[in-house]
């Protein structure tokens, strides 16, 4: 993968971990990113995989969501 250094970005694609990060604007280097993981498989599929397996470790709305009900419950039987 390749995106850009804008917006929470960074937080999912970790530079030469799970993707390459350039700067917006910066054809140039979007462009020497891609032709470096057309060249080279072993690292595309090392980036993709780390990738991947990154994003499946975060928890997920559904998950956040069942965090803050089971807080909220919490409280209520403290104040209760």
């Amino acid at each position: 993968m390749v995106a850009t250094r804008i917006s929470s970005i960074p937080e999912s694609v970790i530079h030469g971990e799970t993707g390459l990060l350039v700067n917006p604007e910066d054809p140039e280097d979007l462009a020497k990113s891609i032709q470096r993981l057309i060249e080279n498989n072993q690292l595309a599929n090392k980036l993709g995989n780390a990738g991947r397996k990154f994003i499946e470790q975060q928890p997920n709305i559904e998950d956040w969501a069942k965090r803050l009900i089971n807080l909220y419950e919490q409280c209520l039987r403290e104040k209760g």
